[in-house]
């Protein structure tokens, strides 16, 4: 039991301190593999060893996190019950994994580690209620992921978690959905988006832009995946033109993340965005009014920037030509701006 107490702390020091990634991801290997070895004698540790290994499952080290979610899954099977005490933590940051279309295999991890902390906990049915986003994601897993071994795991999981009352997991969203409105004033965008799915089937010629709007709306609400921002609001704007103003109900979803990305975005990618997105105003007309304060916002917050100059005022053209006569309220904040345009 020494012997295993100081290679258990040696681990656990490794993991906490290094400054090389690498060291903590075998650091994490490691401990993973004694806990499935020594689970008799691992056991005793199981409080201490959780709660030192939460913090690391939102390491910056993508690697880390991962190796980290799979030892904590080889601990919820030692751990048993006692790991109903840390759900809590961990359930959060599992669903936040499951989420990241960065990597595919720290998704499965994601979910053999759900899993085994479902079962070992006898925590079923519950997370359901306390995560109403849960049963959403795995099934979406279950159906978009191309790995087989991914798509397994969320079938199995699903198993494990227990059948669910399909009246009462409406009734959650539709409190869940209340609530954000209740909070925003409006059903955000991402609550928006499979509202738009649901009651349609692949007959229905808005199933398949609303399936594609949802994709590329997921990918570019994703900041880690940034570098295909691009291409999504290029795919956005080929789907607005070939549906003209049929796109006008894809309005609410696609508007507030256009103008999150356009405020986040690197220098190099706003300067598209500005021309995109007059592309957009081309496209569904008058029916861009109700999101004219925002645009109007980035206008002002650009309008210093040389190289984009060209751009705005292309948009502010395309702007006055969908609005008509309703575009004289917005001249006064304007015109002293477009006159002083060297």
């Amino acid at each position: 039991m020494p012997s295993l107490r100081k290679y258990l702390i040696q681990l656990m020091t490794e993991l906490e301190f290094s400054g090389d990634t690498r060291n903590k991801e075998e650091a994490a290997h490691l401990l993973e593999h004694l806990i499935r070895s020594c689970q008799r004698l691992i056991k005793p540790y199981v409080s201490a060893v959780t709660k030192a290994l939460i913090p690391k499952l939102r390491d910056s080290a993508s690697n880390v996190a991962q190796s980290v979610m799979a030892t904590v899954g080889e601990l919820s099977c030692v751990g048993g019950e006692e790991m109903v005490h840390f759900l809590r933590d961990l359930l959060p940051i599992t669903l936040d994994m499951l989420q990241d279309q960065s990597s595919a295999s720290k998704r499965e991890v994601a979910l053999i580690s759900l899993g085994k902390l479902i079962e070992s906990s006898g925590y079923v049915l519950q997370p359901y209620a306390e995560y109403p986003k849960l049963l959403d994601v795995i099934i979406n897993l279950m159906k978009s992921e191309q790995s087989w071994s991914i798509r397994r795991e969320a079938i199995t999981d699903l198993g494990i978690l227990g059948a669910l009352d399909p009246h009462r997991h409406t009734q959650v969203n539709q409190l869940l959905s209340e609530e954000n409105a209740g909070d925003s004033g409006a059903p955000s965008a991402e609550l928006a988006g499979p509202e738009l799915v649901h009651g349609m089937g692949p007959s229905s010629e808005d199933f398949f832009p609303s399936v594609a709007i949802n994709a590329l709306l997921a990918v570019l609400r994703d900041t880690t995946l940034s570098t295909h921002h691009n291409i999504v609001i290029q795919g956005l704007m080929y789907i607005f033109k070939s549906l003209g103003l049929k796109s006008v109900p894809f309005l609410p979803q696609v508007m507030p993340a256009f103008v999150s990305t356009m405020r986040s975005c690197e220098h190099g990618l706003r300067d598209f965005l500005f021309q995109q997105l007059g592309l957009l105003v081309s496209i569904v007309k008058g029916h861009i009014k109700q999101y004219l304060d925002e645009i109007l916002s980035l206008i002002q917050d650009h309008w210093q920037t040389s190289n984009l100059q060209i751009q705005i005022v292309t948009l502010i053209e395309e702007v006055s030509n969908a609005l008509q006569d309703e575009f004289k309220v917005y001249l006064p904040k304007l015109l002293p701006q477009l006159l002083n345009i060297p």
